[in-house]
């Protein structure tokens, strides 16, 4: 079930800071008029690989050099219908360096925390 983008953009709107969005509808930057640092474009099974493919490591450090080059401070999920979010934030950061907060079911927010 999808949220509604009024909620979801005003949610975005109001969190001024710079932040990492993990959504299937690459269309949130431009209604909002900001860059949102998404690594992927989908967020699937085969979309980012798992702990025990040989590029894991790669894409986390990819991942994990987004976050500090950007000086990215939060991390916002939108419908991830086809993947656990948490299970994709906590393959590549550390859990006790996220406090996840649920807006609505369908939007989530990881505090990343100063590690």
């Amino acid at each position: 079930m999808w949220c509604n983008v009024g909620v979801a953009k005003e949610v975005l709107t109001k969190d001024n800071r710079k932040k990492i969005v993990l959504t299937d509808h690459l269309f949130f930057s431009a209604i909002l008029e900001e860059n949102l640092f998404s690594p992927s474009r989908t967020y699937d099974n085969i979309s980012y690989p798992g702990k025990k493919n040989k590029y894991f490591e790669h894409y986390k450090n990819f991942f994990l050099d987004k976050i500090k080059k950007n000086n990215i401070e939060v991390i916002y999920t939108l419908n991830l219908d086809n993947a656990d979010e948490s299970l994709i934030l906590y393959d590549f950061i550390d859990k006790k360096y996220i406090t996840k907060e649920i807006i609505f079911k369908e939007i989530k927010k990881f505090e990343l925390n100063k590690c």
